[in-house]
């Protein structure tokens, strides 16, 4: 699932876009951009957000939105491997 898909659920669930920034906390323009998709590389507060909004904790919307492409990257783990070597 897309990170667009999951504001549209929410738009369905809210009514509007407008009413579903009001309820995320999100700025419409956020929103409408993730939407549209010309905003895919979100921060971690507005992942933080959509999950509150969706009833979701944020590391299942990070999985949701990396099942898209079939990868869902620890790069955390990737950071700590390059600075051991």
């Amino acid at each position: 699932m897309s990170a667009s898909a999951i504001v549209e659920a929410l738009v369905e669930r809210y009514g509007s876009l407008n009413a579903a920034s009001r309820e995320t906390k999100i700025p419409g323009t956020t929103l409408h951009n993730i939407r549209r998709g010309k905003r895919v590389d979100l921060r971690y507060s507005t992942i933080c957000s959509l999950a509150a909004a969706s009833g979701k904790q944020p590391h299942e919307i990070v999985q949701m939105m990396g099942s898209e492409d079939g990868s869902t990257r620890d790069t955390t783990a990737q950071s700590r491997t390059r600075s051991a070597a």
